[in-house]
């Protein structure tokens, strides 16, 4: 299935179905039995980390390289977007200037008294965050609560491209990221 949603390709030997418990992007915490995903990034090339996350336990390890013209994470992406699909998850997207993790959080509390689901963990709101927490959606997942951020036009389209909200919940418009906003009116575009 893997190979399959992110149009890959295996490197060695794979004898039978392989399944992994999670997919880690930190070498440093990965678990046995996870997926480790090499991101490569501006500080830090998770290439550069494979052997070591593979002496630490993991079942396998997701490589790619940048290519030009195409983003970073889309691999990650396609395959977040692949399992989000396969399930009938009601998805809720929640972005907006601020309150968005505390809406999350309000959300999620209230929804789980009634149904079982997730929401996004941590500051889960980016282009790595959002694919990460889509992979959490199971058969069993009735609902899921993603928080959206964006620092810069388009992010949230492309967020929400991945996820597909049946549902948007925009908080609040106020200035922040103004660097990479330049106005309020491209924020509130932007949510």
């Amino acid at each position: 299935d893997l190979l399959e949603a992110t149009r890959g390709c295996p490197i060695g030997t794979i004898s039978g179905e392989v399944s992994f418990s999670g997919i880690c992007l930190d070498s440093r915490t990965i678990q046995p039995g996870e997926l480790f995903w090499a991101i490569p990034g501006t500080n830090y090339d998770g290439h550069d980390f494979v052997s070591e996350a593979l002496s630490r336990g993991a079942i396998g390890c997701v490589i790619e390289r940048p290519i030009a013209g195409v983003g970073e994470t889309s691999v990650l992406a396609d395959f977040a977007s692949w399992n989000r699909k396969r399930f009938d998850t009601y998805l809720i997207g929640v972005t907006g200037s601020v309150g968005k993790t505390t809406t999350r959080e309000l959300m999620h509390s209230v929804l789980a008294t009634e149904y079982q689901g997730i929401r996004s963990r941590h500051n889960y709101n980016n282009h790595l965050g959002v694919p990460l927490t889509l992979l959490e959606i199971t058969e069993k997942t009735e609902y899921a609560v993603i928080e959206m951020g964006a620092s810069a036009p388009g992010e949230i389209l492309q967020l929400s491209e991945i996820a597909l909200p049946e549902v948007g919940v925009i908080t609040r418009v106020a200035p922040a990221h103004l660097e990479g906003f330049r106005s309020m009116e491209t924020i509130a575009r932007t949510k």
